[in-house]
């Protein structure tokens, strides 16, 4: 989507991803999940400093 010609998309591809675009899915996938897991810690750190508080 950023780049609208595809020469450039299969130079990054090519860069980043090693060619694969499996390999890009797995990187986007991880991120999602670690984003996922740091607001999760994030929330049950506010409960239990909500219940000590309190």
């Amino acid at each position: 989507m950023r780049w609208r010609r595809q020469e450039r998309v299969e130079r990054e591809l090519q860069v980043k991803y090693e060619g694969k675009y499996k390999n890009a899915g797995l990187v986007l996938l991880f991120d999602l999940l670690m984003a996922l897991a740091v607001a999760t810690f994030v929330a049950l750190l506010a409960a239990v400093l909500y219940f000590v508080v309190s």
